[in-house]
């Protein structure tokens, strides 16, 4: 719901998007299950828009709480499927930044550099698709 209210406000020519890392507490056959809906509703409300999909970025440590490489690997293989079905085209922002733990800010999070390095990745692929002017 919260997708669709933000998409009702502007026209988008591309949507950059990410089934990132929130929710652990969903298995990844409820991930599996309920990623579709979310880029349906993309679809729905930016129906006009290019879509490109980001995969999760790893984190520094795994946890006990969730928050685990092994599973940021599963999760990102289920959405780079549900991108070939849907042919969305995948920014692959796990394998930019895998050789750069040194540039997390906490455990998740990266420091101004790997943001920036994520950014220009980020540009160059929705650059990609935006339409000539």
């Amino acid at each position: 719901e919260e997708i669709a209210v933000f998409l009702k406000q502007a026209r988008f020519d591309v949507v950059h998007f990410n089934i990132g890392m929130h929710g652990w507490a969903y298995s990844e056959d409820e991930y599996r299950q309920h990623c579709p809906a979310l880029i349906a509703a993309i679809r729905q409300h930016a129906p006009q828009a290019k879509l490109v999909l980001a995969t999760t970025t790893p984190i520094r440590t795994d946890t006990e709480s969730g928050a685990r490489n092994d599973r940021i690997l599963r999760r990102n293989t289920i959405a780079r499927e549900l991108a070939a079905a849907g042919q969305i085209p995948v920014d692959d922002l796990h394998a930019l930044m895998a050789p750069h733990t040194d540039m997390h800010s906490d455990n998740v999070h990266f420091t101004r550099e790997g943001s920036a390095l994520m950014a220009e990745q980020v540009a160059r692929e929705v650059q990609k698709l935006l339409p000539a002017r």
